[in-house]
């Protein structure tokens, strides 16, 4: 499948806030929750921010076509004495076009990224509630390592 990944515009604020809304949707349902309160409004608001700040990212992928098929998000920590690093909070790809490699393609488009940035490491932060074994088979194919946290996930 041909896609495009490019970092987001704020014309992409919506399309982003839609599948961030069905991202929160799949996380409340394997924690057990039926709904969520979700605004698609305030969400897209949000994001206008977010995408119009240079410390942080979001990479979308799109068909050939145009159709938003997934995100990754991207932003820089400065610790306090040490070299500055990048996070991964969110990966998401609509349950359509999984298994599809959108995601590991998206996940080298972040090192590239970070790469550009100079982050010495890539982290990866997971849900702590329950268990993501298709996540975590993904990152540890990617390259990443458990350091030992159940919750992040690194990339050096």
């Amino acid at each position: 499948m041909k896609i495009d990944i490019q970092r987001a515009q704020l014309t992409d604020a919506r399309d982003i806030a839609v599948m961030t809304g069905e991202y929160r949707a799949e996380m409340a349902a394997l924690a057990g929750v039926s709904e969520i309160d979700f605004q698609l409004k305030e969400e897209t608001a949000i994001l206008d921010g977010f995408l119009d700040n240079a410390d942080y990212a979001v990479l979308i992928a799109r068909s050939v076509r145009g159709h938003p098929l997934g995100y990754v998000t991207l932003f820089e920590s400065q610790p306090y004495a040490d070299a500055a690093y990048g996070i991964i909070e969110q990966l998401y790809v609509r349950p359509f076009y999984r298994q599809r490699r959108i995601a590991r393609r998206m996940l080298n488009e972040a090192r590239e990224f970070a790469s550009k940035k100079r982050w010495r490491r890539l982290l990866v932060t997971f849900p702590v509630f329950f268990s993501l074994d298709a996540a975590r088979s993904l990152f540890e194919k990617q390259g990443f390592r458990d350091p030992g946290q159940r919750k992040q996930w690194l990339l050096i």
